[in-house]
């Protein structure tokens, strides 16, 4: 009796899995370094929706709280400086964001203009690695 009914839970659980496809996901991942290139530990790093669309368009009229939406999706990086986020597929406008109280700014190619978040370009992309992104203190 015991095996009849071991057998048909594990039939149950079986036609109730469902797979994800390889398309609805997307994976954002990454490693968060200090100007010598040390990895950044402990620090937490949020996927946010944003309303800027560029990187240009961030240095061209700057960073206010009100552009982004926060989805309440977060990480903190481990002892290598590693996060990563898996997020289903969406038309959302994604960016990393670290909040202002951490006290650290992705680092601009530009002098004076780094800010508390990096814009996702290629939010289509199903997976997206950023290596060594530099965070310096704001």
């Amino acid at each position: 009796m015991k095996r009849i009914l071991l057998f048909i839970t594990l039939i149950l659980i079986v036609l109730g899995c469902t797979a994800v496809e390889d398309n609805t996901v997307i994976t954002i991942k990454g490693v968060l370094v200090d100007q010598e290139i040390n990895p950044i530990q402990g620090l937490k790093i949020e996927l946010i929706s944003s309303e800027i669309e560029s990187s240009q368009e961030l240095q061209n009229f700057g960073f206010n709280l009100n552009q982004i939406n926060r989805i309440d999706v977060f990480d903190v990086t481990n002892e290598r400086g590693e996060f990563k986020f898996f997020f289903p597929r969406s038309s959302l406008k994604f960016a990393l964001f670290i909040d202002l109280d951490q006290g650290l700014y992705f680092q601009s190619i530009e002098p004076d203009e780094n800010f508390p978040i990096l814009i996702i370009e290629d939010s289509n992309s199903l997976d997206l690695n950023f290596e060594d992104l530099m965070l310096i203190p704001n």
